[in-house]
């Protein structure tokens, strides 16, 4: 399970959704952004509960919301095998990036009400069709990323 929140309130949530104690269901893990001490299940036998922040992938210790955060060396590594493998994968066509739309004004588009909708409920999103009709009729540039090129390939 992973909480990108990490707050008491998800924290709670967090552990009701985990079978109860005492149900074998194998290892249990538990990711979270920020520390995880205070997840109340994070020392129980099957449970394998870790954070990890982004700023981790990078594999040298910083210092963020008043926290000392150490040196994860493995964090770098995993993030150099999953950008290494989804790169396979965006070039197989076996995954696809969301597209990125650049809207008319830049970021003063935003300022001024361009921005467009900014996240829309699953049963909102339009269909692959519905999404290129939209962009074709206002006539936005739609880009992704290009692994290959990015500097974490070589």
């Amino acid at each position: 399970m992973y909480d990108c929140k990490c707050s008491e309130s998800t924290f709670a949530i967090c552990a009701e959704a985990f079978p109860g104690k005492g149900i074998s269901t194998g290892e249990l893990k538990f990711i979270g952004v920020l520390p995880i001490e205070t997840f109340s299940r994070k020392n129980e036998e099957n449970m394998n509960a870790k954070a990890f922040l982004a700023y981790t992938a990078f594999g040298k210790a910083f210092s963020k919301f008043d926290l000392d955060i150490p040196s994860y060396p493995e964090h770098y590594e995993f993030v150099v095998r999953f950008w290494k493998i989804s790169a396979k994968l965006l070039e197989e066509g076996k995954i696809k990036n969301q597209p990125a739309i650049v809207r008319p004004g830049g970021s003063k588009g935003v300022i001024d009400g361009n921005c467009g909708e900014i996240s829309l409920w699953i049963n909102e999103t339009p269909s692959d069709k519905e999404f290129e009709k939209m962009n074709n009729e206002e006539e936005q540039e739609i880009k992704g990323p290009d692994l290959y090129k990015s500097q974490w390939m070589k």
